[in-house]
């Protein structure tokens, strides 16, 4: 067995690689982790010269499906917004990213002040419709002037309200050990078609989330998961959960 950490869908080796830290501002996450979304979710920046600086960003990857992108009136189902103003992705519209290519266009902010919080974010508005799952999104931003500077930001995106619950008996699942330490295994039906593994907490917070490579089986990797108890929800392809396994971390 492959052990995985955030492997959804093998770019996120890529989008945490360990980059040099921005030189003249700082993000507030890395990752940010949403679950039922409906509004907006900041991932706020700091500029942390003495002097106002300028950013630029754009998506690098992303996987939300095309009944989040569509701007019905004014539910825009996903955008972006910086300190200079909202852009959101609508179907047959590639000006910002389309769902389906790697690199979207580039965008350039307002003046960021030195030492203020400011203006980051993402606005999430998906309609009964658009299908539930885990997805992401991925953006690179740096100073305009200093490429070196580049950070990665990613939301993961978790809609699980309408998500179907397979009621089929025969999916067992082996959890073990319970409680676990550094790792968690897991063992269950090949014909379940799992794909993907969530860890919620008792709150229904999205911990993480595992991409399957293996037929029956899956490892996870504990090491960065606080003590506390937690639901691992086995995922088909189709964003259905197969089963859900409560465990400790100790």
């Amino acid at each position: 067995m492959r052990k995985i950490i955030f492997g959804f869908i093998g770019f996120f080796a890529v989008c945490f690689t360990n980059l040099a830290l921005g030189q003249g501002f700082t993000v507030q996450s890395d990752t940010v982790w949403i679950t039922n979304p409906s509004g907006s979710y900041f991932d706020k920046i700091t500029n942390t010269t003495s002097s106002n600086i300028v950013l630029k960003w754009n998506v690098i990857a992303s996987n939300f499906p095309p009944d989040w992108l569509y701007q019905i009136g004014s539910n825009v189902g996903l955008g972006v917004c910086d300190n200079h103003g909202c852009y959101a992705n609508i179907i047959g519209d590639t000006s910002i990213w389309n769902g389906y290519t790697s690199n979207g266009s580039t965008f350039i902010t307002n003046d960021y002040a030195p030492g203020v919080l400011s203006d980051f974010h993402i606005v999430l508005s998906p309609t009964s419709t658009s299908s539930s799952g885990t997805y992401y999104l991925a953006i690179n931003i740096q100073e305009d002037v200093a490429p070196s500077s580049a950070r990665k930001m990613v939301f993961i995106v978790t809609k699980t309200t309408a998500v179907p619950t397979v009621s089929n008996p025969s999916n067992e699942v082996s959890l073990y050990p319970n409680p676990a330490y550094n790792e968690v295994n897991l063992v269950y039906d090949a014909n379940a078609d799992v794909k993907t593994i969530a860890l919620y907490n008792i709150i229904g917070k999205v911990i993480a989330v595992y991409k399957v490579t293996t037929g029956n089986s899956a490892n996870l990797n504990l090491e960065n998961v606080p003590s506390g108890m937690y639901f691992a929800k086995l995922i088909n392809a189709q964003g259905e959960i197969v089963n859900t396994r409560k465990f400790t971390k100790q």
